[in-house]
């Protein structure tokens, strides 16, 4: 034991003899090349592979990410709903004027002199079709528009049959919806001939637009 504390106070002494011995310039100079290893170190340790790629990992994965989610509210904006569908009659085109007063073979007059009436007028039906007809929402999506005839018969009591589809088929549901709501309306005032009620057929224009 003596002797290794011995050894340890022998060099600790020529180490303070080697110091005491170098010149200011010397010292400095140990001290600058310290220094520069610590640095280098320093480096090395900075550089290591996994810091810079974890770094860049980091960096690609989040800037602009708010990028995909404005295009995917753009995309859905973009399939909104065009507007919203309305339908109306357009009772101009109703007209039966260039008809023959004639009745055909089932007893049903093309034209009578007193054409059959929605309960309450014009006003009234109008109201009821744009109040209880439902655009299909396929047409809507779609953007389709148009007008469908829809003729029926009108019988001496004012009731509806035999409505059918007397205009070219424009599809996504419209002549489907126009035949629904014909069928669902209350007995009309009965066509009139001679002061005598009678079979008429008639003609209903409605009109399917989007606003």
């Amino acid at each position: 034991m003596k002797k290794q504390i011995s050894l340890m106070a022998l060099g600790m002494g020529i180490m303070l003899m080697i110091n005491a011995c170098q010149t200011p310039e010397e010292r400095a100079a140990e001290k600058n090349k310290q220094q520069d290893v610590a640095d280098n170190n320093a480096n090395k340790s900075d550089n290591t592979p996994g810091a810079d790629t974890a770094s860049t990992s980091y960096n690609a994965a989040t800037p602009n990410d708010n990028s995909s989610s404005s295009t995917e509210s753009n995309d859905l904006s973009s399939k909104k709903k065009i507007g919203k569908g309305k339908a109306t009659v357009d009772m101009t085109a109703s007209s039966a004027s260039n008809e023959k007063i004639e009745m055909d073979k089932n007893g049903v007059y093309a034209r009578a002199e007193v054409m059959p009436s929605y309960p309450g007028g014009e006003g009234s039906l109008e109201k009821f079709v744009e109040d209880n007809l439902q655009y299909p929402q396929e047409a809507i999506d779609n953007g389709v528009e148009g007008r469908v005839l829809v003729t029926f018969d009108v019988d001496e009591t004012g009731k509806i049959y035999r409505p059918a589809i007397a205009s070219e088929k424009i599809g996504y549901g419209l002549e489907e919806e126009a035949l629904k709501i014909v069928k669902a309306m209350p007995q009309w005032n009965p066509g009139k001939l001679k002061g005598k009620n009678v079979k008429t057929k008639f003609t209903l224009p409605i009109i399917y637009q989007i606003m």
